[in-house]
């Protein structure tokens, strides 16, 4: 979010005549804070962390079975299956349930900044696209007057609003979405629908950084958690194990001892 407004503000610094390639590669940048993105990362994620977790200590058990071969029934025992890569990657996708409602928000968001963004490309087509920024701009600057004097004009509109120092521009913009579309013809509707489009952009980061909030305070520590109780789990198999091997006369000193294990055992 905040490159697609240091963009906005590079384009006027630089009083570019013909803003339309800077302003479809600010309009590429936006379109990546997807929440389906999202979602389908941390669902890759979560597949990934249950996969290491079961790989890797099922290597170690893999080492421990052939270094004792009188307990290696007993100890593939202790081995995890692919239905618990499949329970820890469930886990940790339900800890998205707390910040469902935010995600939903962001999604109509989203979807309404690809519809306006598909109409921004045609726009930047026409020869009026220089007015129309004009216009976005004297709009957007002559409602703010907060931020460091060395931040541009868009990067204090996006402060400004998040920092819910004032709604003026958002509700100026609802107004004027609320007029029938058909009355918005030519040059007129284009401007609105710039406006329209840095409002939408700003409220989606408005989302995002309610999101995060929630990460940080809920799916993050639930996330540790359940982690933890997974290396419990593990850990009271592994005692499991040392039981069996002194039970069939071998020491326990091997186990410090080996080479087999080696790294696989600290992962």
């Amino acid at each position: 979010m905040e490159r697609f407004f240091a963009i906005l503000d590079k384009i006027k610094e630089t009083n570019a005549n013909e803003p339309k390639k800077d302003l479809a590669v600010a309009l590429d940048t936006l379109m990546h804070c997807s929440p389906k993105r999202i979602v389908a990362t941390f669902q890759q994620r979560a597949l990934e962390a249950g996969w290491a977790l079961v790989s890797q200590h099922n290597l170690v058990i893999d080492a421990l079975a052939s270094q004792f071969p009188r307990c290696r029934a007993g100890i593939y025992a202790s081995r995890l299956n692919y239905a618990d890569v499949i329970q820890v990657s469930e886990e940790i996708l339900s800890t998205l349930r707390a910040s469902s409602t935010l995600l939903d928000d962001a999604q109509r968001r989203h979807d309404l900044l690809e519809a306006l963004g598909g109409e921004l490309l045609r726009d930047l087509k026409t020869p009026e696209i220089q007015m129309i920024w004009n216009a976005a701009f004297d709009s957007v600057s002559s409602s703010i007057n907060l931020a460091s004097k060395e931040d541009g004009v868009f990067k204090k509109f996006f402060k400004t609003v998040t920092a819910g120092v004032t709604i003026a521009p958002l509700v100026a913009v609802s107004a004027a979405l609320a007029v029938p579309t058909a009355q918005f013809q030519g040059h007129l509707a284009r401007e609105h629908r710039f406006k329209a489009f840095l409002a939408t952009s700003v409220m989606l980061n408005q989302v995002w950084t309610d999101w995060s909030r929630v990460n940080e305070a809920i799916v993050l520590p639930h996330l540790k958690i359940m982690f933890r109780l997974k290396s419990d789990y593990i850990s009271n198999k592994m005692i499991c194990v040392c039981d069996l091997l002194t039970t069939n006369g071998y020491s326990l000193e091997q186990l410090s001892s080996s080479r087999l294990l080696g790294e696989r055992a600290k992962d």
